[in-house]
């Protein structure tokens, strides 16, 4: 710090009776920041793509969910500039996108088991049933996870 910097302060603290306020990076003038309206609308947008969660990584991850593979960043991007004639970069959607949003892969080898209570719970009529079926699912998901911990140990698969 220099003499001419704590002369400075002096002087402000002198006149104000205390030290002067930061002001740094504090202006109006951000031409880059896009309007909180347009990220709610991509924010809409990225949710209307119907998402499911992976069979393999419910316990991992339960707040990770997948898009279809079809789908891509750059055609999401080019269907919300279709539906809403806004005029923005992908660079500009790209962050929005979630970090608990990927691309999945087609579902295969799953237990058929999970896929029939998935459907069951999917069409459950009333919470009561509802609770029941995801109750079944959690006690064989449990299940298999320690069948599969146990067949790791004893070097099989299952």
């Amino acid at each position: 710090m220099t003499t001419a910097r704590i002369r400075r302060l002096q002087a402000k603290m002198y006149v104000f009776g205390k030290p002067p306020i930061e002001e740094r990076g504090k202006h109006q003038n951000r031409p880059t920041v896009l309007p909180e309206a347009v990220t709610n609308l991509i924010e809409c947008h990225i949710r209307s793509f119907k998402a499911r969660q992976s069979h393999y990584s419910i316990r991992k991850n339960p707040n990770r969910y997948y898009l279809p593979e079809t789908l891509s960043v750059n055609k999401m991007y080019q269907l919300f500039v279709q539906e809403y004639k806004i005029q923005i970069s992908c660079k500009v959607y790209w962050p929005i996108f979630t970090n608990n949003l990927k691309f999945g892969l087609p579902r295969i080898n799953t237990c058929t088991k999970c896929d029939s209570l998935m459907q069951k719970v999917a069409a459950a009529e009333n919470e009561e049933l509802r609770r029941k079926l995801e109750i079944e699912k959690e006690i064989h998901l449990r299940k298999v996870e320690t069948e599969g911990k146990a067949g790791k140990r004893n070097g099989s698969v299952f």
